[in-house]
Order: C-alpha cells, then sequence, then structure tokens
C-alpha cells in the first residue's frame, strides 16, 4: 500500500479527502494528517510517503513554502496542491517545485479523485521501472559473476589463450596489470565443505562489502576449500611497500569478515603484480605461499622471498662464524655482531629461536676444538625468559653468552700453558677469595708484573685482570647456585670489599644482578 500524508486545516475538506481515498483508493492509505507546515516537514522525513496533499492556508510555513524544504531532500514524492484561491501565481509556484496537481476548494470529488488515481498509477509505473531495472541489473551482475568465475577458471588456473583474455579484458573491465589472491579456508573446521559451499554467496558477498561495488577486482568460484579474487592494477603499478601493505590491509579485513560472520579461520597467500598475459604465474605465487602458513594467517609473496635472501645471507654468515672460530680468527666476533645485527626487526619467538641456535652451534664448534665442555648451559631452559625481555636486551644477552663462551673456551686451554703460568693459574684458584694483585701473582712466581703480564695475555689471551675478574664471577655464579649465603658474604668470598662494587662487576660479565641471577635459579 502506498502511503498518503496530507497537510490541511479546514475540516471539510479533511473529510472530503479522508472519504474520497477510503471508497475509491484501493492502493493507498492515509497515514497522517498534519495542520502546520513544520509537521508536514517532520512526517515526510519519518515516514517516506509516496504523495503528499499540501494546502497552501496551513498554519506556519504555507504549503508551498514547506513543499520547497521537502524538495531539498526529496525530490522523487508526488505532489498535489490545493487552494481555496483561483490565483495563477500560485499554480506557477506549483509548477517550479515539480507539484503533480493543482486543485481547487471546495473540492470536486470527480476531479480530486482522478488527479490521485494519476498520481498512484505514475508511481505503479515507477515502481515497475524500478524492479524492470533491478532484473535486468541482477541479470547482468549474474552474467558478470559468471564470466568472472569463467575468467579465474580458464586465464588463471589454465593459462587460457590470448584470444579469451581480450574478451575478459573487454567485458570485465579488466587492466594491462593485477595480482591474485588465495583464500584457503581452514579444512579441519567443524564445518564440512558442504556447510561452506552453502554459505558461499553470503561469503562472496561478505568479501564484495569490504571490497566495493567497483569493477577492480574479479571473485572466482569455490574451488574445493579455496577462493581467488584477481585484482586490477595501473598499467605503470610497481611492487611496492605501500602496495603491498595496503594489500596486507585488504586481506586482513577480509580475514575479520570471514571469521566473525562464518566462525571460519582463513588463510590468504597474495601473489605479486604481473601483466594480465602472465597473471597465473601470480596465483602460482599466492598458491606457494601456502606453505608458509607458520608466518602467519596473511603472507604476501614478496616477504616470503624477502626473508629467503636474508635466511640465505643468514647461513652464509653463520658458516664465515665457524670458520673464523676454527682458525682463531678475530672475525669471530664480527660475524657474530652481523647475525644477531641481521635478526633485529624478526618476531620475538623467531629472533630468540635464532639466537639460542646461533649460541648452540658456537658451543659445540668451542668443544669440539677443546675436545671438552666450555659451557654446560641447557641455552633452551632460558628461552621462556627471554621471551619476556624486549629486543634489546635479548640482543645484549646473546652477546654476554657469546663472551662468556669465547672466555671459557680460552680458559680450557690452561693444559696446554707454561708450567710458570701454570702455577700462577693454580696459585690464584686457591687464594681468589684474598687480595690478589698483579704485583702479588707476579712477585709468587718470580717475575717482575711487566714481564708475567706479557707472557699471561700471550698464552691465555687476554689480561690478568680480565682473567681474574672471570674466574671470581664463574666462583660467585656457583656459590650462588649451591649456597644458601647472601650476595654480601658471597661478594667477601670471592675478593670483593664493596658489594655495590661487586653487583656492577656481576651484571657486566652475565648481563643481570645477582639478586636477578638468584631470583632466576629459584625459578
Amino acid at each position: 500500500m502506498y502511503k498518503i500524508i496530507v497537510g490541511e486545516i479546514e475540516e471539510q475538506s479533511i473529510s472530503a479527502i479522508q472519504k474520497i481515498i477510503k471508497e475509491q483508493i484501493k492502493d493507498a492509505d492515509l497515514v497522517k494528517i498534519v495542520k502546520t507546515g513544520d509537521e508536514l516537514i517532520k512526517e515526510t522525513i519519518q515516514t517516506e510517503p509516496e504523495l503528499l496533499i499540501v494546502a497552501i492556508e496551513i498554519l506556519g510555513l504555507n504549503g508551498l513554502e514547506a513543499i520547497r524544504q521537502i524538495r531539498k531532500f526529496n525530490e522523487s514524492v508526488h505532489i498535489i496542491v490545493i487552494s481555496s484561491y483561483d490565483y495563477f501565481g500560485f499554480a506557477v509556484q506549483a509548477m517550479h517545485l515539480n507539484v503533480s496537481g493543482y486543485e481547487l476548494k471546495p473540492l470536486n470529488e470527480s476531479s480530486f479523485s482522478q488527479a490521485i488515481k494519476q498520481e498512484i498509477l505514475k508511481i505503479k509505473e515507477k515502481d515497475e521501472d524500478k524492479k524492470r531495472f533491478l532484473r535486468e541489473e541482477n541479470i547482468l551482475n549474474d552474467a558478470y559473476e559468471y564470466m568472472g568465475y569463467s575468467f579465474i577458471n580458464t586465464v588463471i588456473f589454465n593459462a587460457g589463450c590470448s584470444k579469451d583474455l581480450k574478451v575478459y579484458q573487454k567485458y570485465l573491465h579488466l587492466s594491462p596489470m593485477g595480482f591474485v589472491m588465495n583464500i584457503e579456508y581452514d579444512n579441519s573446521s567443524l564445518l564440512t565443505s558442504f556447510d561452506i559451499d552453502k554459505m558461499y554467496p553470503k561469503i562472496c558477498s561478505a568479501i564484495k562489502n569490504v571490497l566495493g561495488d567497483g569493477k577492480g577486482y574479479v571473485i572466482g568460484a569455490k574451488v574445493f576449500h579455496r577462493t581467488v579474487i584477481y585484482f586490477n592494477v595501473d598499467a605503470s603499478a610497481r611492487e611496492t611497500i605501500e602496495h603491498r601493505n595496503e594489500t596486507i590491509k585488504i586481506a586482513k579485513k577480509i580475514n575479520t569478515v570471514i571469521k566473525q560472520l562464518f566462525l571460519l579461520d582463513a588463510f590468504i597467500g597474495i601473489g605479486s603484480i604481473k601483466p594480465l598475459a602472465r597473471i597465473s604465474s601470480s596465483y602460482e605465487e599466492a598458491l606457494d605461499c601456502s606453505n608458509y602458513k607458520q608466518e602467519g594467517a596473511i603472507v604476501h609473496i614478496k616477504e616470503i622471498k624477502i626473508k629467503a635472501r636474508e635466511y640465505s645471507n643468514l647461513i652464509e654468515q653463520e658458516q664465515a662464524l665457524v670458520e673464523a672460530i676454527r682458525y682463531g680468527k678475530q672475525d669471530a666476533v664480527y660475524y657474530f655482531n652481523n647475525i644477531i645485527q641481521s635478526i633485529r626487526g624478526y618476531d620475538s619467538r623467531e629472533r630468540v629461536r635464532k639466537i639460542i641456535e646461533i649460541l648452540i652451534l658456537v658451543r659445540n664448534e668451542l668443544n669440539k676444538m677443546n675436545n671438552s665442555e666450555v659451557n654446560r648451559s641447557n641455552y633452551l631452559e632460558y628461552i621462556p625468559s627471554i621471551y619476556e625481555i624486549d629486543e634489546e636486551q635479548q640482543i645484549k644477552w646473546a652477546a654476554t653468552q657469546f663472551n662468556i663462551l669465547i672466555r671459557n673456551f680460552r680458559l680450557k686451554k690452561l693444559d696446554r700453558k707454561s708450567n710458570t703460568i701454570n702455577v700462577a693459574i693454580e696459585y690464584a684458584q686457591k687464594h681468589y677469595s684474598q687480595e690478589l694483585s698483579l704485583n702479588d701473582i707476579a712477585a709468587y712466581v718470580n717475575l717482575s708484573p711487566q714481564h708475567f703480564s706479557k707472557i699471561f695475555k700471550e698464552e691465555m689471551n687476554t689480561n690478568y685482570v680480565e682473567w681474574m675478574t672471570n674466574l671470581r664471577v664463574s666462583k660467585a655464579k656457583e656459590l650462588l647456585n649451591r649456597s644458601d649465603k647472601t650476595i654480601k658474604e658471597i661478594c667477601y668470598l670471592v675478593g670483593y670489599q664493596d658489594p655495590n662494587y661487586f653487583s656492577r662487576i656481576f651484571k657486566k660479565y652475565v648481563g643481570i644482578s645477582p639478586t636477578d641471577y638468584m631470583k632466576e635459579r629459584a625459578d
């Protein structure tokens, strides 16, 4: 039923209108009668009637002024003006406002009834035109959709011939360049393939809502548990970081909608930009991304290629590090630092995994060279606590552990040192808890401090003070691990007189304070 609103103040006129509509107009209802121009405007906004019957002589804004305001937001509503005055100027104003009819009061039942019927007929014809247009539009949309299915199947899946390509390019408005997105629905879901088939039209509709109603993309039919989407890009487009980020942003929106509306987990792989004639290779790249699901729910082929190059470079750096350690080159520190710097920006878990992997690699190589263990630490036990610190602290921790490995390796070479140095080391290991300066230890082995310092550094690859500090820190760690003594007591037991200084030295060599070290052991 069509809705009619009347704006009139004369009761006789209102009664006549009500009677005519009730008895002679079958397809319309009189839904509201108002007496002011402001009410007429308000009800038109709220009710959205198909027909207004408006008297010029209403309260507040007159009928013509009210119509003028209504036309600013509603150009389609049909309007019949009624008036007590046969004034040509009113009629002209009404025509300028696209009014359909102008009836004089008192209303002639036959004439007024015919005027309403004519307007209702116009409204019906307009509705039929709209329905016909929608049917035609639906037919065209269906044709477009099925041609899109055919394009995906023929050109992308099967690398179709250039003749087919030109047809698709013409009717699907394809640009010379594009890329492919492959959406895989999780087949471990409780939903069966049949369930997804039933939902597929709604899934496509939801994806279209994300992408918009433009012709810049083509969605394929569901194949097994996958949806393939082709995207147009400008002919001059290049694979930039900005384009990649924007594409991933779109994929994230699609993934979120699929998850929220259909409770489906999906993986989205994205191929690179290719000429339309080679667009099937972009599809193959999007499929290849499925091999990297561990990287996340959305993977772009360019990110995979970048990581592959980084991984190849990382392997080369690791090989160079092992060689430097094997042949005692100072470059070992350089290569280790390069590796650590190259994993900045990695996901935290991946970065920690790589740090532990490198430390184990270094330790194993040093063990082989020394025919004994240079470090018994089980680095895997550190993983949970390392996850909890930020990137800078993780990098610093890795560097500290590497330095400890190198120092321990050098300490393990004692059996190959001269008798003088062995005697000095044996004495120092027994008396490290006492004040034991360079002068003291040199006097013990009957050498000048300068000469002792020179041969100590030559044979130990470190100076005496550094070696003694490392020894005391190692002893402190042993006491922290197996005794219930306080940090202050341990400070004195390993040869330090100032607990604060001891704590600073311990943190410098171990990477954490004695207090934190005890907490880790307790955990």
